[in-house]
């Protein structure tokens, strides 16, 4: 690839992974707010066919690092819950 070239990568190629409808539908909508750049590409495989949108990897780090802000972390209760089982209540 040379210098004046992007490279754009499909969730797919970024993910390692199929992103699913909702999570693509996100990323299209983050995409339209920053108004950033984007196009397609034609795939085919058992699991797809069809068009999928591609994005540059700077937009990408972008939007699953400002992803990563607004995403409540889940919290494991499993120990706190198993403290309280275990705790004999005063009355």
């Amino acid at each position: 690839m040379s210098n004046n070239q992007v490279e754009m990568l499909s969730l797919y190629d970024y993910l390692g992974r199929a992103a699913g409808k909702k999570l693509g539908e996100q990323v299209a909508a983050y995409a339209k707010l920053r108004k950033a750049r984007f196009g397609t590409k034609s795939v085919s495989n058992p699991a797809y066919q069809g068009h999928v949108m591609v994005y540059t990897k700077r937009f990408l780090d972008e939007c699953f690092n400002a992803k990563k802000v607004f995403t409540p972390v889940q919290e494991d209760l499993t120990e706190i819950n198993t403290q309280l089982a275990n705790d004999t209540l005063p009355f």
